[in-house]
């Protein structure tokens, strides 16, 4: 009877041996998938974090040419009002010789000793008086 029990022990002790072996089996399997899922969803975040990113170089790149744009219009806009003002300075710095009068253009400035309020290169009106004395005393010349 004792051999039979032991018979029974050695028997019953195998079977559980690829019990422990198809556990273990499936404990693996249940981890591999486990990381399968874990990396699926890592490669789906990525490409959602990836599209998103082309998103938003796709609008810094439309943003770029928009300012591009800007750029081109404020230099035209630039170019105009500068030629405008050349057009007005031109305009306005016409001085009208009457007949009393003569066009001086200055070499010095008359400020000191004339007293009179023009700048080095400034052409002015003057009576023909003070126009020749300023001539005169070569602080400007006749245009």
């Amino acid at each position: 009877m004792a051999k039979e029990v032991k018979k029974q022990e050695q028997g019953a002790g195998a079977p559980s041996l690829l019990d422990n072996i198809e556990v273990a089996s499936n404990n693996e399997d249940v981890v591999l998938l486990d990381k399968v899922k874990e990396l699926e969803a890592t490669l789906s975040d990525r490409d959602s974090r990836i599209a998103e990113l082309q998103e938003v170089v796709k609008t810094q790149g439309e943003e770029a040419v928009r300012m591009g744009d800007l750029l081109e219009s404020k230099d035209v806009i630039i170019s105009n009002l500068q030629n405008e003002i050349s057009s007005i300075s031109k305009v306005s710095s016409k001085v009208v010789e009457s007949e009393d009068q003569t066009i001086v253009r200055f070499l010095l400035s008359p400020a000191g000793r004339f007293k009179l309020p023009y700048n080095v290169g400034q052409e002015v009106a003057l009576h023909k008086e003070v126009a020749a004395e300023v001539v005169e005393a070569r602080y400007a010349e006749l245009v």
